[in-house]
């Protein structure tokens, strides 16, 4: 992935969580409706290992690691990882900053999932 996204992503990080899913009517309906269908079809379960494509600031992250045995949340950015790591403080839950395109991930996911993230691949 280019480095213009990955500086792109570093400099929005302390802004993101607001302006994406609280900032407004829309943002706040759009994280409901996105919150239902991620639950309804991911239906995460507590012996599952699960990995998260793009997980930016712990947005889903936190919504989904009390859900699993096991996520592994992969961001391009480091400082949007800081981010997940300050909101989301669970033992199950491991964080890799890296392209998920060039990741290194060992052992098998019995889920995989992406909110927003894809379109960036």
């Amino acid at each position: 992935m280019g480095t213009g996204v990955k500086l792109f992503w570093d400099a929005a990080s302390e802004e993101y969580a607001d302006r994406q899913w609280k900032h407004g009517n829309i943002a706040r309906f759009d994280y409901r409706q996105t919150k239902k269908a991620l639950l309804r079809h991911l239906v995460p379960a507590k012996k599952e290992r699960i990995l998260e494509i793009g997980c930016g600031s712990g947005t889903w992250t936190q919504i989904i690691a009390p859900r699993c045995k096991e996520l592994v949340a992969v961001d391009l950015s480091e400082r949007m990882l800081g981010e997940a790591r300050r909101s989301v403080a669970r033992k199950n839950v491991r964080f890799l900053c890296c392209d998920f395109m060039k990741a290194r991930l060992h052992g098998k996911f019995d889920k995989v999932f992406s909110v927003r993230a894809i379109e960036y691949v």
